[in-house]
């Protein structure tokens, strides 16, 4: 697992993040999370926003395939027992 997995796993999708809250979570150093946080952003994994001059980091949120129908969409959590099946919302077929 590389620092960006670490740092993606790290996070809960849509949730605002610092770099220093990612860096207390996973007990490394701030620079080491930047570096990798950068690299989720190219990778298009995470957005960042900057707020009062900081940066705060967002993971977006998965996107799901439909096998039936093709369609492409994201489930935002509220929840986890709530997202725990996971349905289409075009044809209703459930996706894993």
């Amino acid at each position: 697992m590389t620092d960006a997995d670490a740092v993606r796993d790290a996070m809960t999708p849509l949730e605002p993040y610092t770099t220093e809250e990612v860096a207390s979570r996973l007990d490394r150093t701030r620079d080491a999370v930047k570096r990798a946080l950068r690299a989720l952003v190219e990778s298009d994994d995470v957005r960042q926003k900057s707020v009062g001059g900081r940066s705060v980091w967002i993971r977006r949120a998965p996107t799901y395939a439909c096998s039936d129908c093709g369609y492409e969409f994201q489930v935002k959590p509220l929840h986890p027992v709530l997202t725990a099946a996971t349905y289409c919302p075009r044809c209703g077929a459930r996706v894993e």
